[in-house]
């Protein structure tokens, strides 16, 4: 799985700003990849979780949690509403 920097580079944006619409249509974009995505990232030897955490945002932390466990099922639904 390889993905751009862009892609990466907007998710982190995204995460540090709390921005879960943005974060819900980056993830869209890869439904079938989310737990890989999540689970393969890194950046500067940082996970998504790592950055997701240190920026206090426990609702993007809960979406991201609720993707790895649907993905876990391989049924990815990517859920609009806000947490």
């Amino acid at each position: 799985m390889k993905k751009s920097k862009e892609f990466f580079g907007d998710l982190i944006q995204a995460t540090m700003q709390g921005d879960l619409t943005r974060i819900k249509l980056l993830l869209a974009q890869h439904s079938n990849e989310v737990g890989e995505v999540l689970k393969g990232f890194q950046s500067e030897g940082k996970t998504i979780f790592h950055i997701v955490a240190s920026s206090g945002r426990a609702n993007v932390m809960r979406y991201f949690l609720s993707c790895l466990a649907d993905a876990s099922e391989r049924k990815v639904v990517i859920n609009t509403q806000d947490n």
